[in-house]
């Protein structure tokens, strides 16, 4: 019972150790730091642990060191009035396209995201064939073209969608996908 207490103590340790690309053996690093420290955090039993032994251990507490789980903290103390406002804003819309009367208004919900690997396949597909190839096969290699930045916008109301995809991101891409916004509606 202390010795998986003990592995509790150590678990941040060696999530940091794995986010440091140590991912090849975390169990042998986890070893290697479990004999080097037993003694001190009173455990000197566990300075001639194995490996089979640990991972035993280790799999009995559910305790897997070469995963590692995300969460998303909430920082902003506004959020939950930000959040209504904005499903307020999607059920305003909602309101409007149901109802019979003409549109006197835009609503376009945008998004941006930069970085998208442009990426060709460097051999052709495979097409399923009965008896051969049971579903499409794709050759893991590829060739890595460039990086690209989507900007988009959807029209709520009409379902029209402005994109525009620029080998940057920057603020004068920005002001060219809001010109061209600009331009996809009549000037009233």
């Amino acid at each position: 019972m202390l010795f998986v207490f003990y592995l509790y103590n150590l678990y941040p340790i060696i999530t940091i150790l794995s986010a440091k690309g140590c991912l090849a053996a975390p169990t042998l690093i986890f070893g290697t730091h479990l004999r080097k420290h037993c003694k001190e955090q009173g455990h000197p039993c566990l300075e001639l642990i194995g490996k089979g032994r640990l991972n035993s251990i280790l799999s009995k507490s559910n305790i897997k060191p070469h995963k590692v789980s995300y969460y998303l903290e909430n920082r902003d103390p506004e959020f939950d009035e930000k959040m209504a406002n904005v499903l307020c804003v999607y059920k305003e819309v909602a309101l409007q396209n149901a109802s019979e009367s003409p549109q006197k208004q835009v609503t376009i919900s945008y998004d941006e995201k930069p970085g998208i690997q442009a990426i060709k396949n460097i051999a052709a597909d495979l097409l399923p064939l009965p008896g051969k190839y049971s579903t499409l096969s794709r050759d893991y290699e590829y060739k890595r073209l460039c990086t690209v930045s989507l900007l988009a916008g959807i029209d709520l109301h009409s379902g029209n969608v402005i994109p525009l995809v620029r080998n940057r991101h920057r603020s004068k891409e920005f002001i060219e996908f809001l010109t061209e916004l600009d331009n996809s509606y009549p000037k009233s």
